[in-house]
């Protein structure tokens, strides 16, 4: 007898991601790809023997461009933009059934985000490529960052549910409150000048020039209300009305409030005798 007075329900998903990437935003814009699109095409990337050119359109002390060859980064293979993602979201529910045709549901739901992003721009110089990188050409150092995000969001919602039938009528209800919140928590770590291109980003303190550090922490949070009633004869003739107001702490003190009613007239056409053999309409 409780079962059908109260219901309770809960799920909870979990997901871990680990992707890497080539760094191609226009923020960093010595990467491979960026180069591609300046260097000129009708300058071959091998010597004669086959070997990679860092340098192609360079003929003596003469050079066409000074774009250093993309396949060479690609080569070297100096750098590193790995995000890591741990994802934990869900949701958990009370339905109380306070009578016939009234029902209360209360619904609870987590999402809980960690994020780590690391991107290291190495020197890439060898015996084979003594110029090192693109990246290292143009700075003349190696590059590491750490971004390391949390975010945790919740939304809270209660809604109150009435429906009622009698003859060809029906009569729907409904009242909803909402609360959501976000909070988000961003540390960044970069320096430069790294003694060893192996230690990538994972030995910051080994950097011998510009250790920066910087941190942000955002919140925001929004109320909702809304009511809406339906009413339908012979679930053929159907009108719905509906009240929704949004408070946000985005905007303002004193315009932080959002009113948006409408409303909806419907027929069911396929319910009209003199339609029900109308062959296109379902």
């Amino acid at each position: 007898k409780l079962s059908k007075i109260v219901e309770a329900g809960m799920s909870v998903n979990m997901v871990y991601d680990v992707q890497d990437d080539w760094i191609t935003d226009s923020s960093n814009a010595y990467s491979p790809y960026n180069n591609a699109f300046w260097f000129a095409p009708v300058i071959s990337p091998w010597d004669e023997d086959g070997n990679l050119l860092a340098k192609p359109a360079k003929v003596g002390n003469m050079s066409l461009t000074s774009t250093p060859s993309p396949l060479v980064d690609l080569d070297i293979d100096a750098y590193e933009n790995q995000t890591r993602k741990f994802h934990v979201f869900g949701n958990a529910y009370l339905r109380f059934n306070l009578m016939k045709g009234l029902k209360f549901t209360t619904t609870f739901s987590p999402n809980f985000y960690h994020g780590r992003q690391g991107i290291f721009m190495g020197t890439g110089v060898s015996d084979k490529y003594p110029d090192g990188t693109a990246y290292y050409q143009n700075k003349k150092q190696n590059y590491a960052s750490v971004v390391n995000t949390d975010r945790l969001d919740w939304t809270w919602d209660n809604q109150i549910d009435f429906t009622k039938t009698w003859g060809n009528h029906r009569l729907g209800a409904m009242g909803l409150f909402s609360m959501y919140r976000t909070d988000k928590e961003t540390y960044t770590q970069s320096v430069t000048n790294i003694s060893d291109d192996r230690l990538s980003y994972h030995a910051m303190e080994k950097g011998a020039k510009n250790q920066a550090t910087k941190s942000s922490y955002t919140e925001s949070s929004m109320v909702s209300v809304a009511a809406r009633l339906n009413y339908a004869y012979k679930e053929r003739y159907m009108a719905t009305v509906t009240v929704r107001a949004d408070a946000s702490s985005r905007f303002a003190k004193g315009n932080r409030w959002g009113w948006f009613p409408s409303a909806a007239l419907a027929w069911r056409m396929s319910e009209e005798d003199f339609l029900k053999d109308v062959e296109w309409l379902d």
